[in-house]
């Protein structure tokens, strides 16, 4: 976890504002337990989504989050983690606020090569669809299209037209 550990150590947490109307502070030590998740359920109890959006309005630390998120996805976490990450960073990429997701945007191009890794590892349906998501709104391009046309992606079909 260096580089969660790095990547939170670069924010000042406590200026941001949270959407629990709290100071951000309490997000690092949230994102640590989201990251040891076992379940999904693990995951959903630290509360990591209502503090960064309300519906799909993103709140101050969202940038940040995914920053952390990139960090934790390039780490050895649990499967459980993993899934939650990618739907949580969906969310980041394609949300109501097109300077938060353009920011959010950025921050998951500089992790490309790993969500690509992620869609085509095929480690479970979950990955591979919140990864091509991902990657379907941060490089909707020729490379993704090569891939899905290639037919070794195992794609959910609602992904697959």
């Amino acid at each position: 976890m260096e580089l969660v550990d790095n990547e939170i150590s670069l924010v000042d947490w406590a200026k941001l504002k949270c959407g629990c109307s709290a100071s951000a502070a309490h997000l690092p030590a949230d994102l640590y337990r989201f990251f040891r998740a076992q379940t999904r359920d693990e995951a959903l109890d630290t509360g990591i989504t209502e503090h960064v959006f309300t519906q799909s309005f993103p709140h101050e630390p969202a940038p940040s989050v995914a920053s952390v998120l990139m960090a934790g996805l390039a780490s050895d976490i649990p499967l459980a983690a993993r899934i939650e990450s990618l739907d949580l960073l969906l969310g980041l990429v394609d949300n109501e606020d097109a300077d938060v997701s353009d920011a959010c945007v950025d921050i998951a191009r500089e992790g490309l090569w790993g969500l690509y890794a992620e869609v085509v590892a095929n480690r479970s349906p979950a990955l591979v669809a919140y990864a091509y998501q991902i990657l379907q709104v941060i490089e909707p391009g020729e490379r993704l299209h090569a891939l899905k046309a290639s037919g070794k992606l195992s794609l959910p079909s609602h992904l697959r037209d």
